[in-house]
């Protein structure tokens, strides 16, 4: 009498090897493309949020002021730089009256990605790098009806900002635009 052999034939075992490769294969394709997905969306929101920390404290600061200046000390207010005057307070948060700090927001004039923001208080100057990943920044005064002031800036109430900022991370270049208009102290 013939005894079944049992087991699997090379044939068989050759099929269950190809399916396998061919299985791994669309899993590892899959897993890639999720982990590129991940990497791009964690680089946007990395850089959103640094953008948004970024005009909070311009916004902040322009929301503080009294006086958008042409000029102060060596510095001057153009498209991609502004001075503030900001009235100093006291311990109760009133402002002292004719006592004024500064602040100054621009671009490093040797690093234009980098926005600094400089403050001057009693002629001592902070200098603070908020941002080294700024690819572009714009500050437009405007008057009480949000009209652009092209001229006699000291009449401005409300100034637009637009922050772009961009990283280039793994061999991805990733951008991210904010803007805001804010109105200034008391205005």
């Amino acid at each position: 009498m013939l005894k079944k052999k049992s087991g699997f034939t090379l044939v068989e075992i050759l099929i269950v090897i190809a399916l396998t490769s061919i299985l791994m294969g669309v899993m590892f394709t899959i897993y890639q493309n999720n982990n590129r997905s991940y990497i791009i969306v964690t680089a946007k929101s990395d850089l959103y949020r640094a953008n948004l920390r970024t005009l909070d404290k311009i916004r902040g600061d322009i929301k503080k002021s009294s006086q958008l200046l042409a000029n102060y000390d060596t510095y001057s207010t153009s498209t991609n730089s502004i001075i503030l005057q900001m009235p100093r307070l006291d311990v109760s948060q009133a402002p002292i009256v004719n006592t004024y700090n500064y602040v100054v927001y621009r671009l490093n004039p040797s690093n234009s990605r980098n926005l600094e923001r400089i403050e001057i208080i009693d002629s001592v100057t902070t200098t603070q790098t908020l941002n080294q990943k700024v690819s572009s920044i714009s500050f437009t005064p405007k008057d009480n009806l949000s009209n652009n002031i092209t001229a006699n800036i000291e009449n401005t109430s409300q100034i637009a900002v637009v922050l772009v900022l961009s990283d280039i991370s793994r061999n991805l270049a990733i951008n991210s635009q904010l803007s805001s208009n804010e109105t200034m102290r008391n205005k």
